[in-house]
């Protein structure tokens, strides 16, 4: 049992510094740009992380179990697993031990393409033609990440079974008449 003795306050979900940052270069035809999405301090209470951490028949549990507690592993840093009752293990979820800082930093977009030479697309009476490799949210580094879970999340800050943001990979040509 916990009492109002136990509580204390452990951060806000604001996070300290927050921003990004964009750069584009192009040589000889080839263009890059880049944005990078960062946001420093803020606590995140990762409640689907804290799920996956108890014992459910049928339901996908995370890695990190296997650093439950038993005989032979005296020192591990979660509790030991029981199916005795189904929500034990979910019951002492509701701990500090699943509040994180969440700071991370995001490759939000990065575009590569390329424009074909204009003495080739005047051939064809094409003003200009660019082929182009686009990619959104590709990579994440953070703490969040590393367990699965997104770290953008709402005010609140939980990740409350949140669809977290969709990676994406699109090709495209762009093409001037």
């Amino acid at each position: 049992m916990t009492s109002d003795s136990q509580q204390k306050y452990l951060g806000d979900a604001i996070p300290k510094l927050f921003g990004g940052f964009t750069n584009s270069f192009s040589y000889k035809g080839i263009d890059l740009s880049f944005m990078i999405y960062y946001s420093i301090g803020g606590k995140l209470y990762d409640s689907d992380y804290a799920q996956s951490m108890y014992y459910r028949r049928g339901y996908s549990m995370h890695p990190d179990m296997l650093d439950s507690w038993t005989p032979e592993n005296p020192n591990a840093e979660f509790p030991r697993l029981t199916n005795y009752y189904a929500y034990a293990n979910y019951m002492s979820s509701y701990t500090s031990k699943f509040i994180f800082n969440n700071s991370f930093a995001r490759l939000r977009n990065v575009t590569l393409g390329y424009t074909l030479p204009k003495n080739f697309t005047k051939k064809f009476q094409v003003n200009s033609l660019r082929l182009f490799v686009q990619g959104d949210n590709l990579v994440t580094i953070g703490s969040a990440a590393r367990r699965g879970t997104d770290p953008e999340q709402s005010i609140s800050g939980t990740t409350a079974n949140r669809f977290p943001v969709t990676k994406s990979v699109s090709f495209g040509l762009q093409l001037n008449l």
